[in-house]
């Protein structure tokens, strides 16, 4: 099972991704999400096979199999935060892009 984070975009195209300042408490009010949109982009994301782990208004946190990641957005768990996810047509209104995180190291 891949897990990974659904960067969104607002209604005019623009993301947290599209900023080169620190997120801060007090400006991260202008990268917010509403809500309306989150739930249209969840369920866009579960039709396509996705289980929805959480949403915010930043992003959603999705699971699937590492074949679905691949076929939806190009992306494996071994490419992880080094690759740039294609995002298709029918979510490219919605989403900005998509990082499967590097699984944690654990040591004894």
């Amino acid at each position: 099972m891949t897990v990974g984070q659904v960067i969104l975009k607002d209604e005019k195209g623009k993301s947290i991704l599209d900023t080169k300042a620190a997120i801060t408490s007090e400006n991260v009010g202008q990268f917010r999400i509403p809500a309306e949109r989150v739930e249209k982009t969840a369920a866009k994301l579960k039709d396509m096979g996705f289980a929805i782990e959480s949403k915010d208004e930043l992003g959603i946190s999705v699971s699937g199999p590492e074949a679905l990641f691949k076929r939806i957005f190009d992306l494996s768990a071994s490419s992880a935060c080094d690759a740039k996810a294609r995002i298709p047509k029918q979510l490219s209104d919605y989403v900005a892009g998509v990082v499967i995180p590097e699984a944690p190291e654990f040591f004894p």
